[in-house]
Formats: C-alpha cells, structure tokens, sequence
C-alpha cells in the first residue's frame, strides 16, 4: 500500500519486484526454500489509497522470511521509490498453537526462583507450524518469535532465564528477558489478571493465534496461584481461558518434581515444560497384560488407543505419547514414570537383546541372542519422546551405539531386528 500513486508502466513491470533472504536476524536461515518471483504486478488506485498486488510463483511459505526490493519504480513527479522491505506470511489455522503451561513464581529477592518463569507453546495441529513471523505478548512486552517450525505435537519453551531453566529441567528452552509475565504476588500490591498471546504481526488489531486471561483476582482462579507450582492446560483442544481446563502441576507424578539450586538452597519445583498431562493412563486388561491410554498418529491425525504394556517402548519410540490425546484434568494422575513403565513391561518377557555397560557414557553396545537373528534398527529417545540418535541398516548381532555429546540422563533404546521389537531403560551418566 502507497501513500501515492505510481507511474503505471514501472509500477506495473513484474521484473521490478525482487524476492531474496535476509542477511540477518530470524530469516538468515539458508535452509534451502525457493525464492518467489513475481509473474504478474497490479497498481490500484482505490481513490483514498494506492494498492499494489503481486503475483508470484512459487508461493510464499509459510513462516519463512524474505526481503521485498522495489527497483525503477517512480512516482507522478518522477521521484525514484527506492526501498527494500522484510516482509514474512504466516497465518495459522485457529487452534494450532496452544499456551498450554505458564510458570509464575514469588517475586522475592530472597530466592531466585522467579528466574524458572516459562510459558509453553504446543502444536496441536497433525502438521508442522513454523513459529517464524509470529509474536508472543504478555505484561508490557512484545517478541518475534524464532524461526522454527514445531513438529506435531512438539512443544516450544520460553523462559526468563535459559541457564536456571536448563539447570532445573534438563533441556534448554528459548530465553526472552523483560517484562513478558508480570510478577503475580508483590507484597502490598494487589492481584492482577495475567494476559499472554501469540499473535500474527506486531499490529496491535493483528488476529490472535492464541489468548489466554489468567483471571487470578477471581475466587475461581486464586486457588492456581501457588509459589513453585505451574498451571497446566487439561483438554489441548479446549476454551484455555477457562478456569476448568486448568490445572496445577501434579505433586506426585514423578515426572513433574524438580529441584532448583540458588545461593546453595535447594528449592522443589512442581512443573512439566515439554510434556503433557498424563491423565489417568490405565484401560484395563488384556490377558493377565495392562493397557494404556496413548495418543497415536494416524494418517488422519491423533487418536487415543489402548496399548498392550509391553508395547508401550515401541509407540513412544515413534512419537506416540502416554495419555488421551485431549489431555485431561479429572481423576488422579498416573504416579508410575515412564521408566517404571518400560520396567514393568520387562517383567513379562526374558529380553532377547542385552545392553551394557548400563549406566554408560561414551559408548554402549547392544547384543541379540543368536537364535532371534539380526538387530535392524535403534532409536534413542529420551523421556519427552524426542528421537535424540537412529541407527539403521545394521544387520549384525552386537551393535555399538554412540553417547558421546548426550546430556547425561534417561534414555529409552528401541531396538527392532528380524524377530525382536523391544525398548531398554538406558541411563548416560
């Protein structure tokens, strides 16, 4: 749009309009996406305003930043308009990214916990949304969001501080200092409502992706303003400004119990970034076997199954997850952790393949019983359900895998061969 209106042969020569990459900030990527080019301009005189349309091929992606250069483009008077411009398309569908857990923490200098302060983004979508062109408000602060693309049913970490977050959690997460969650506790100030959303542009009519109002002056909200405790979306395709799909972070879920060390005070923290809610898990019996809730992707999109135990390692292993696919706040969480799990499946079965050393740290090795053939292919995962190292193509009998670089921890090693399918407990320290 122009505040003026153009000579219409220049204005209207697609040659004039270049696409190309930024050389710095969020779009410098150089990940390998096609440049438009522009086939067809159009300047409009709309009589209080001046328009211009472009047509080009390919397509604008999604989330991708690029830089707009006007070239041998003049106004009536013969002035050259000479401009480059960033410019980013990204429009997500309603419901694709979803705020779905927040940490507050007491504002007091006498510890630091407040540092721990995060909101996490979930992709509820079957398919991958990228974050790039995006911005997330909260308090007084507003902030481009990074150029990533999140994988369905991934989840993205914002934090106050990266290192106590790594620290506390054991992963890293994206830091964003300033005023982007007020304090919500100031000795002799009062309670306020607390607002965070993800929006297109930095317009402030821009569409929102997400919005949630965090009314914790409300009888209804106060019991989730808990010092240490996060709040957690309950049902992911849910009204999350709905007090009842919202939930504190589970006290006993071994999963949700972390500790947090400031100026030598050890201080426990109840929260579960990068995770959902299990819900209740259990489905009954099949066969003295127990079976579980998981979420499972089809070629349709989620859909909740129950899993036979002994085949919960192999359904986390590629992507599945523990749980409804909805989530859910009723009933107690599930307090077995999911290497309880996999142990308890173990107990069913003598294994046919053997890990060792176990712990390990640069390297273990993995060995097949000779009368169950070949091992195939191995996946490490950790305990997000993020695939960290594959290895495939094998076809030997005693296998090593590389740890070397891994953050020390939890793993679950799925390993599959010609008559084997089965997941191991592997701790890197």
């Amino acid at each position: 749009q122009f505040s003026e209106p153009l000579l219409p042969a220049q204005a209207n020569n697609p040659q004039n309009y270049v696409f190309g990459w930024p050389t710095e900030g969020p779009g410098a990527t150089g990940h390998g996406a096609v440049l438009p080019q522009v086939t067809q301009a159009q300047f409009y005189n709309l009589g209080n305003q001046y328009v211009l349309r472009l047509r080009m091929q390919p397509p604008l992606v999604q989330g991708e930043y690029y830089t707009l250069a006007l070239n041998n483009v003049y106004d009536l008077n013969g002035n050259f308009e000479d401009f480059e411009e960033e410019l980013v398309y990204n429009i997500p569908n309603p419901g694709d990214l979803v705020i779905s857990e927040v940490f507050f923490a007491d504002p007091s200098p006498a510890h630091g916990i407040h540092r721990l302060q995060f909101v996490e983004i979930f992709n509820a979508a079957p398919y991958p949304v990228p974050l790039g062109g995006l911005r997330i408000k909260g308090a007084i602060a507003a902030h481009d969001m990074p150029n990533i693309r999140l994988k369905p049913r991934e989840y993205y970490v914002i934090t106050r501080q990266a290192p106590a977050f790594l620290q506390t959690f054991g992963f890293p997460a994206w830091e964003w200092k300033g005023s982007w969650i007020e304090n919500i506790s100031e000795d002799g100030e009062p309670l306020e409502a607390q607002e965070l959303y993800i929006q297109t542009t930095d317009h402030h009519d821009a569409p929102y992706v997400d919005y949630v109002k965090l009314d914790f002056p409300s009888p209804l909200w106060a019991p989730l303003n808990v010092d240490a405790y996060s709040i957690e979306v309950c049902y992911l395709r849910a009204d999350n400004n709905h007090v009842g799909n919202w939930a504190l972070a589970v006290e006993d879920d071994n999963l949700g119990e972390y500790i947090y060390t400031y100026e030598g005070v050890d201080y426990q923290i109840y929260a579960s970034p990068g995770r959902s809610r299990f819900g209740e898990i259990s489905c009954g019996f099949e066969n003295g076997m127990e079976l579980l809730r998981m979420c499972h992707e089809t070629d349709y999109g989620f859909m909740t199954v129950c899993v036979r135990l002994d085949q919960v390692g192999s359904h986390l292993a590629h992507g599945d997850f523990l749980g409804d696919c909805e989530g859910g706040c009723d009933g107690d969480t599930d307090p077995r952790s999911i290497e309880e799990l996999v142990e308890a499946a173990a107990a069913f079965h003598t294994p046919a393949t053997r890990v060792f050393p176990n712990p390990a740290s640069n390297q273990a090795w993995v060995s097949i019983r000779p009368d169950r053939g070949h091992i195939v292919r191995m996946e490490l995962v950790n305990l997000m359900g993020q695939k960290v190292k594959t290895l495939e193509n094998l076809y030997h009998r005693n296998i090593e895998v590389p740890l070397a670089g891994l953050p020390k921890g939890i793993y679950l090693l799925h390993v599959r061969g010609d008559q084997v399918d089965e997941t191991h407990k592997l701790t890197i320290e």
